[in-house]
Formats: C-alpha cells, sequence, structure tokens
C-alpha cells in the first residue's frame, strides 16, 4: 500500500491522536488527546541518530506533527535522510472532529494521493478510500460495527475487487483476534492478543497458514501503563526491540531501537513546542 510505505499516520506509541473511530480504544486515544490540550502542546518534532557499526550520524530531523488546540494532528512532514522534508500530510476534520481528509504532498507541492473516510450517524468509519496522484482509487476500505460500536467486519478491495475480509472477535472492548480470509473465504492469516488487568496490550501474535511461520510482539508498561519496552520476533528469534523513555509530564521524551543482538541502531528524541 503506497499510503503505508510513505507514513502509518499514527505516530508514536505514547502519543496517541484521535484522528478516526476504528478502534475500541478511543476512550484511550481520547485520553492522550487531552493531556495534549491541557499541556498546551501545538507540535511534536522527531530527531532521529542512526547507528552503523563503530560509527553514528548526526542527528537530524525525522518527522513533525503540528496540533489545533483541541489537539488534532491537522498537519505532517515526513523529512528523508539528509533531513529535507519528503511528504507533507495534511489532515482536514468534520464538525463532530472525525477525520475526513487526508492529502499527501511531495516535497514539491505536487499531489503524491489523498485518503477519504466517511462515517455513518454514530460517527463510526464506514469507508476509506485512498487515491492516487491522478484521481484513480488504488484500495478501498469497508467496515461493519456491531452495536455496541465495535468492528466485527472490514472488507478490502483493491481497487473495486474483494480481495480479502478481515473479521474481529472481542471481550467486551478488547479486540482478541483479527482473522483474515481470501475473497473466496480461504484462511489468510489471524492476530491474536492478550492483555493485563489494566487493558494493556500485552502480545501481538501473528500466523499465517503455515502453522510453522509466526511472529510476535511483546510489550511491557511502566507503573502508569505507557509503554517502556517492544520486542517483535519471528518465531522464537527476536528481530527488535523498542525502548521508551518518558520526560517529567509524561510524555515520550526518547525512543531506542536495537537489533537482533542487542545493539542499538537508531536513537529518536522528541522535541515539544507549546501554543
Amino acid at each position: 500500500m503506497i499510503q503505508l510505505q510513505v507514513r502509518a499516520l499514527f505516530l508514536f506509541p505514547a502519543i496517541v491522536l484521535l484522528i478516526g473511530c476504528t478502534q475500541p480504544q478511543k476512550t484511550d486515544e481520547e485520553r492522550e488527546r487531552s493531556r495534549l490540550v491541557r499541556s498546551n502542546i501545538k507540535s511534536i518534532t522527531e530527531y532521529k541518530t542512526s547507528f552503523i557499526p563503530n560509527a553514528s550520524e548526526k542527528e537530524r530531523i525525522s518527522h513533525l506533527t503540528i496540533f489545533n488546540k483541541k489537539g488534532f494532528a491537522v498537519k505532517e512532514i515526513d523529512y528523508n535522510e539528509t533531513g529535507i522534508a519528503w511528504h507533507i500530510f495534511m489532515h482536514e476534520y468534520d464538525k463532530n472532529d472525525n477525520l475526513i481528509c487526508t492529502t499527501i504532498k511531495n516535497s514539491d507541492r505536487s499531489l503524491f494521493g489523498k485518503e477519504t473516510r466517511k462515517y455513518d450517524e454514530k460517527n463510526n468509519l464506514k469507508e476509506l478510500i485512498y487515491f492516487l496522484s491522478d484521481g484513480t482509487v488504488e484500495y478501498r476500505y469497508a467496515y461493519l460495527f456491531d452495536e455496541e460500536g465495535r468492528v466485527v467486519e472490514m472488507e478490502v478491495y483493491w481497487p473495486t475487487e474483494l480481495s480479502a475480509v478481515h473479521k474481529f472477535i472481542y471481550e467486551r472492548k478488547k479486540k482478541l483476534e483479527d482473522v483474515e480470509y481470501s475473497s473466496d473465504k480461504k484462511l489468510l492469516g489471524r492476530k491474536s492478543y492478550k492483555y493485563d488487568v489494566h487493558e494493556n496490550l500485552l502480545e501481538e501474535f501473528q500466523s499465517g497458514t503455515d502453522s510453522s511461520k509466526s511472529n510476535k510482539i511483546i510489550y511491557l508498561y511502566n507503573l502508569i501503563n505507557q509503554i517502556t519496552q517492544q520486542v517483535t520476533y519471528a518465531g522464537e528469534l527476536v528481530q527488535n526491540t523498542l525502548s521508551y523513555e518518558y520526560d517529567k509530564k509524561y510524555f515520550l521524551s526518547v525512543k531506542n531501537r536495537f537489533s537482533s543482538t542487542g545493539k542499538m541502531t537508531a536513537k529518536y528524541r522528541y522535541q515539544y513546542e507549546l501554543y
């Protein structure tokens, strides 16, 4: 998906943004947005330092997010390895604060793509469409919700032909499973989720049709339920590890990435601008 290759629009695990209503963790997202508003956060800048054997590059700007006074992201800029703006994301919202359009432009301001979203009368996301720069549809997602406002099914179209269907299983508001089927109802893969007593996600397990090939992500949290570590496995082998540090106001200050052997490969530092 070109959109995902450009940039996942949802930024940092400790800085969750309410830019759509597709997940049952909406209350958590609102809580994080409330913290942004209380702290008068205008923007968050991510700086990155990459490490190679026996050396490291200079710290450079990696990503910038600008918020309105309601705590919603209205503009994002991705920067390339030389610190030059690469892609620019502009977010638009409706009167109910639902994200309805994200326009993506290249560094020369030419159009890269556009994502539009439509909602039902309960503000549940019912359709997401991604358009290429020439206006043609690359893919479309259609969502089905239950009476409790939980996504129970998502249809994936490439661009107009049904290619996959995801079915979701819950325990109250906690998503337990995401099962993917092909258009002819053959199993393609499955994700399962485990939580702690505070409903923090502890483990995400992913498997395909070949049960011998699986991946999982393990999460750790501090006493106030902020993520402190994320370890990704392929089978039983560690692929990479992320660690998170927070400032005195409990905002993310540093994120470190480590290789499978435990060597630091990148450091991300976060700077906050106030209104």
